[in-house]
């Protein structure tokens, strides 16, 4: 269990580090972009980035030997709320808006 706890502590900061410079080029973004749905999006993949870093903060306290608060999760509200930022980052990668 130990070894489990180092290699998460370890892709958590990893992980970690990636995220925030993520966020860095993101919030450059912020209020810079002409469509508003552009705008729409920068908030979306922030509000993403958030959840993110929520689940690297857990890993971390796991790794570090800490509890983790468990809570109920529905799935398919979870996906659904992904999906979202999924469809808008296809299509805008497809040219089909």
């Amino acid at each position: 269990m130990e070894a489990i706890g180092q290699v998460a502590g370890g892709l958590a900061h990893d992980f970690g580090n990636l995220l925030m410079a993520i966020r860095i080029n993101v919030e450059c973004l912020e209020g810079r972009t002409l469509d508003p749905s552009d705008e729409a999006v920068v908030q979306s993949v922030i509000a993403e980035l958030d959840r993110g870093t929520e689940a690297v903060r857990s890993l971390l306290i796991f790794a570090r030997g800490g509890s983790v608060e468990m809570r109920p999760t529905d799935p398919k509200a979870e996906i659904d709320q992904m999906a979202g930022l999924l469809g808008r980052t296809i299509k805008s990668k497809t040219g089909s808006e």
